[in-house]
């Protein structure tokens, strides 16, 4: 595993963030396998619109709706709009959950349609990152390994 490092998680352009991930695409020597969490789900919409790589496939967790009116003018969040709503050239599986406050099930089904992706709603944990306290996510390294097994019967 290596964890893909944005100069400024908290800012930047959607540009900087989809030229790096393409940069840890490009090294790799071995089929990448994303782990996308909020906005870097996004990122990996953009990126795969405007790049290819040796991509297996990829891991959604809470995408973040950009598009939402909570998104506050000039953010970071803004300049991942519009939302990539293309077919992703790999398996997908997005993660979402029932209470989130960034993306409301409805627009992770429409993600997930216009993704191709598998949609995998789980309950209440909010925006499953660290506050969910979910510790070593069971249920996340299953759906991990079903999108594994998957690319390697391709």
């Amino acid at each position: 595993m290596e964890r893909v490092v944005q100069e400024d998680w908290n800012g930047g352009t959607r540009d900087q963030w989809v030229n790096t991930l393409d940069r840890y695409v490009q090294s790799s020597d071995k089929p990448v396998l994303f782990v996308a969490h909020s906005l870097g789900s996004i990122a990996v919409s953009h990126w795969s619109k405007a790049h290819r790589g040796p991509v297996a496939g990829a891991l959604l967790v809470a995408p973040t709706d950009v598009e939402a009116e909570w998104v506050a003018s000039g953010s970071v969040y803004e300049g991942f709009r519009p939302i990539c709503l293309e077919p992703l050239p790999f398996s997908t599986v997005l993660v979402a959950s029932t209470d989130d406050p960034f993306v409301s099930v409805d627009r992770a089904r429409t993600f997930a349609s216009a993704w191709g992706s598998k949609l995998h709603i789980v309950g209440p944990l909010g925006h499953i990152g660290s506050d969910s306290k979910l510790g070593f996510w069971s249920e996340g390294r299953h759906l991990l390994e079903e999108i594994i097994q998957e690319s390697r019967s391709k």
